[in-house]
């Protein structure tokens, strides 16, 4: 009776060993979209505008973003890019809005502000480097998240500022 035992052991250490590697296969990256935009501070060269990013965690645990790092692009243009080293902790089935400050070039915004402005639907890309808690020192994903969505009209005044002469006239390109 010992002897079946031991040999069966090896077997069911294997089968526990892959059923944990199996477990971490089927995490489910947290899934990024833009949730607000907001220009705040503006100086002669760049802006920041707070970003509000929506992750959704579809696994039946919680997961923690621990760092994240995001560029954003409206119609086809790198605008900017922000980080966060806040922790968060997304709960299971649920999802949660991490606000990051964007950095923007004022001379990027400015060059395509006017193509920004003409359009009523903003395409944005959304590119993330998320590091989550628990999958050791190489525990980061890529994501890349597209969509649209109308600018409200106070964004789009914001945006106008950056065209307009001191005649109040608009610059077109």
């Amino acid at each position: 009776m010992n002897c079946v035992s031991i040999r069966w052991a090896p077997f069911a250490l294997l089968v526990c060993v892959s059923a944990c590697m199996t477990l971490d296969d089927e995490i489910v990256a947290p899934d990024p979209a833009l949730s607000s935009l907001h220009f705040e501070a503006v100086t002669p060269f760049e802006t920041t505008a707070l970003v509000g990013v929506r992750l959704n965690n579809e696994n039946p645990f919680p997961l923690t973003v621990d760092g994240a790092v995001y560029t954003v692009t409206l119609n086809g243009v790198a605008i900017g890019k922000g980080m966060t080293g806040e922790a968060l902790t997304i709960p299971r089935f649920s999802s949660s809005v991490q606000q990051v400050n964007i950095n923007i070039s004022n001379l990027r915004l400015t060059l395509r502000a006017q193509d920004i402005l003409s359009s009523k639907r903003m395409t944005y890309t959304l590119s993330s480097r998320l590091y989550l808690q628990g999958l050791g020192s190489e525990g980061w994903i890529r994501t890349k998240t597209e969509g649209e969505f109308l600018l409200p009209k106070q964004e789009r005044e914001s945006l106008q500022s950056f065209t307009s002469n001191s005649d109040g006239s608009t610059t077109t390109r």
